[in-house]
């Protein structure tokens, strides 16, 4: 988003600011805000234990996964966050509880996977190469998709 900044006054107006304001707490807050701003809850986006509609990317708008695709988890699980500071020895994680568990890499429409850190892939959008929006245990050969971390449409 271009900020309006008056050429004579050099502020922003109001209601700038506050779009500004808006755009950028998605920004960082990714699905998140979606939620909040929404007022979705995780048990309308479930259907008989599994995703009930589109899971799309929060940047882009990619299709991740179609409607019944994917079953849902709840367990805590570390996800690096999608910033991170420079020269920092080790990422930066947020502790994410709920997820859709793809068992078979084809199901999904569009992800892409990271090299192999330790015994994970991390899942991130095909498109926009934004993330991470999960991960993939090379182990069990399933993935998780943070609901926190996607749209759902």
């Amino acid at each position: 988003m271009k900020l309006k900044i008056g050429k004579k006054d050099n502020y922003l107006r109001r209601e700038d600011r506050d779009h500004y304001r808006h755009d950028l707490l998605k920004e960082r807050q990714g699905a998140l805000s979606f939620f909040l701003l929404t007022g979705m809850e995780t048990n309308s986006l479930i259907s008989e234990g599994q995703n009930r509609c589109v899971i799309a990317c929060v940047h882009c708008d990619s299709r991740v996964l179609s409607p019944q695709s994917a079953t849902f988890l709840s367990q805590a699980h570390p996800l690096p966050t999608p910033t991170q500071p420079k020269d920092q020895p080790s990422p930066n994680t947020e502790d994410l509880g709920e997820w859709w568990v793809v068992d078979d890499m084809f199901t999904f429409d569009n992800i892409g996977f990271s090299h192999t850190v330790g015994n994970t892939k991390y899942l991130v959008c095909a498109d926009c190469e934004r993330g991470p929006v999960g991960w993939h245990d090379n182990n069990t050969r399933k993935s998780y998709v943070a609901l926190a971390r996607v749209k759902h449409t």
